[in-house]
This record gives structure tokens, C-alpha cells and sequence, in this order.
């Protein structure tokens, strides 16, 4: 991984009711950091990409690789998404004594997922594009639209024709596309779904996404059975 060396951030926590089929766990929830973190992170990669680097709060040899020439190279590869906006928590883990935190990078124009690290200090030690999310292979475009129309069929109060299982279809009741409609309501207008990474467990194929609003993003998992019908929708 490559390190890559704001005024504010907007941790969105939404309550969104679980749509499975019958027997698929919801699986654990991660613990969201204080939006002190959270806001010290997002100051901490604003300033990079104003071209400078805080001057307190970070690792000395963090300070030391963070050239000029480098924090320059950080604001070119960004540019092309736009304005930063919020950084959108994802989950925590620890790798010795190196605290590691992910995130979605929330642009005008597109998502970026990052990593922030501190040491046993609480300085940033670390930064990094989220290599777990960006190394796995995309789907193809048009099950990336499927997923979308699927979702956007949801917020609509409707229920997808084709396309998903039988199960889902009995699970997926006027009551409950209701309830994840008003989940994600408060998120504003839904625009788009970013691709994070994609795995298999005990034969379903899962395709985890952040699904992008205009007030806000939401982690999401879409599930493909054996026969390729949607057979899952998930908070992330």
C-alpha cells in the first residue's frame, strides 16, 4: 500500500431494517468511532488536499515522507472527484499496536474508501488508499444497474418483478420496502452505487457497495444465489 499523504465531517448513522432471505445472518455490527475522530480525520485530509500538512497530531516520520512534491501528487490524483465533502465511516480493526480506521471519501463527483492509522501515541501514523476495497475485481456494469434497479425499486415502494428469489419475494413485504424506504429517507435523494469489494459465502456470491444519497452513504450488500437472483439486501 502506498501512503498518500476540512472543515468538517458528517458521521451518518442510519437504522436501515434488514430485506434476507430466510436464514442469511445481518452479520456484525462495527463500532463507529467519536465524531471527534472523525472530524480529526477529515481536518487531517483536508489540509493535504490544500496542500499542506497539520502541523500537530501526526507521527514524526509521517511529517518527514509528507514532501511537497507528495502532498501535490495527493491533490492531483483527487481532483478528478471534486470537492471533498465528508469522510463516511466504515469499520475498525487493529494490527499491533497500529489502530486502523476505514472510511468512504464522499467527493462531488465520486467516493473514494481511505485508511487512517494512529500508533500508540494517537498520532496519524498512516494513510492509505483502503487497498481491501479497491483491489477486488468490480462486477460488470450491467449487474452494478441491476443492483441499482433493484434499490431504486425500493425507495419507490415497489417491489422488483424479476429477477430476485422466491424467498425475498415473500420476505420483501409492503410493510417492510416501507420501512428501509423511511431507513434511508433522512440520506436525501439516492444517486448512485459505488462498488467496495465483492465475496462468496457457503455458495451465495455477496457485492458490497456504498450507496451514495445526496445528504449522505450507506454501506449495502446485494446477494446473488446459485441461480443468480438477488436473494439478499443488507446494511452493511
Amino acid at each position: 500500500m502506498k501512503p498518500w499523504l476540512d472543515a468538517f465531517a458528517a458521521l451518518l448513522i442510519v437504522t436501515l431494517p434488514v430485506a434476507v432471505e430466510a436464514g442469511q445472518p445481518a452479520g456484525d455490527q462495527t463500532p463507529v468511532p467519536d465524531t471527534a475522530l472523525t472530524a480529526r480525520f477529515a481536518a487531517f485530509f483536508t489540509g493535504v488536499l490544500a496542500g499542506h500538512l497539520p502541523l500537530t497530531g501526526v507521527a514524526g516520520p509521517m511529517k518527514s515522507a509528507f514532501t511537497p512534491e507528495l502532498i501535490k501528487e495527493i491533490d492531483d490524483r483527487f481532483a478528478p472527484l471534486g470537492a471533498f465533502r465528508r469522510l463516511d465511516f466504515v469499520r475498525e480493526d487493529a494490527v499491533e499496536t497500529f489502530r486502523r480506521y476505514h472510511y468512504n471519501a464522499v467527493f462531488a463527483k465520486g467516493s473514494q474508501p481511505l485508511m487512517f492509522v494512529l500508533n500508540g501515541n494517537d498520532e496519524i501514523a498512516g494513510f492509505f488508499n483502503d487497498a481491501v476495497a479497491t483491489e477486488a475485481t468490480a462486477p460488470d456494469s450491467a449487474l452494478t444497474a441491476r443492483f441499482t434497479g433493484f434499490l431504486t425499486d425500493l425507495l419507490a415502494a415497489r417491489l422488483p418483478p424479476t429477477g430476485i428469489s422466491a424467498s425475498l419475494k415473500t420476505g420483501l413485504t409492503p410493510d417492510l420496502i416501507a420501512q428501509v424506504d423511511r431507513g434511508l429517507a433522512p440520506l436525501g435523494a439516492f444517486q448512485s452505487l459505488q462498488f467496495v469489494r465483492a465475496d462468496t459465502a457457503q455458495g451465495y456470491h455477496r457485492y458490497h457497495y456504498n450507496a451514495v444519497f445526496a445528504k449522505g452513504s450507506q454501506p449495502l450488500m446485494f446477494v446473488l444465489d446459485t441461480n443468480g437472483d438477488i436473494a439478499g439486501f443488507f446494511k452493511d
